[in-house]
């Protein structure tokens, strides 16, 4: 059994136009990188104005006409969360959230990254956080790492405590085993459950490169994971057509 290539997807910025030096000119001067994104309060919240300084403008409140000379992100923010007397109550939700929320959309992250197949860098890209900041600005994503160590940790924890719990009470399983060589040339074998309620587990993936799969061998592999579920569990096995089966 063989299983799809790896699919790349290049969400780069693609790079900007090469400006041609010819002899004795001078090198172009490389622009300055900007700072942080402007908040999402100006233009949203605040009526925007001249532009006094970097990252500072002439700035109205939209709800109480608060006027700002030179206005900051730091200043408003503040203004709303603190002194403006006329904001509505739903800025503060979408702007303040708790750790339960955050963890919930955390949560919800993980699983869309693992069931899309999206690659784990894309969290940190600028167009992805740009989307999640539109969709919720008080959110701010979890690093690369993060979502694929922790936050993928704690939900495969949790996952696996639900089908532990469905299979506890379940009968007539029935297992079914497979195994392929992976672009890294190493040896995968899975292990599905399935119940009689059509509902299918994958119980474990194993790395077997480094094991002879005879026929004894996974016998022994099949048997370890049946009894650590209930062999009183199970009607059936299903296997390919291997020699070694």
């Amino acid at each position: 059994m063989s299983t799809p290539e790896d699919q790349d997807f290049d969400f780069s910025i693609p790079s900007p136009a090469l400006t041609p030096i010819t002899p004795g000119s001078p090198a172009p001067k490389e622009k300055k990188k900007g700072g942080q994104p402007k908040s999402l309060v100006w233009g949203t919240h605040v009526i925007q104005g001249r532009k006094v300084s970097e990252d500072h403008y002439e700035a109205t409140c939209s709800y109480c006409s608060y006027f700002w000379k030179k206005g900051s992100s730091q200043d408003l923010e503040g203004h709303f969360a603190n002194v403006c007397p006329k904001v509505p109550d739903k800025f503060n939700e979408s702007t303040k959230l708790s750790e339960d929320r955050v963890h919930e959309i955390d949560r919800t992250c993980v699983k869309a990254f693992v069931v899309c197949g999206i690659p784990w860098n894309v969290i940190e890209n600028l167009f992805f956080i740009e989307l999640l900041k539109t969709l919720r600005p008080g959110y701010t994503p979890p690093s690369k790492d993060v979502l694929s160590g922790k936050l993928l940790s704690q939900e495969t924890a949790v996952i696996n405590q639900r089908v532990i719990k469905e299979l506890k009470n379940a009968e007539n399983l029935t297992m079914s085993c497979d195994g392929w060589t992976n672009s890294a040339n190493e040896s995968i074998w899975n292990f599905l459950i399935h119940t009689s309620d059509h509902e299918e587990y994958l119980w474990c993936l194993k790395d077997l490169s480094s094991e002879s799969h005879t026929g004894e061998f996974l016998a022994k592999t099949i048997e370890e994971i049946i009894e650590k579920i209930g062999p009183e569990k199970f009607s059936a096995l299903i296997t390919d057509s291997g020699a070694n089966i």
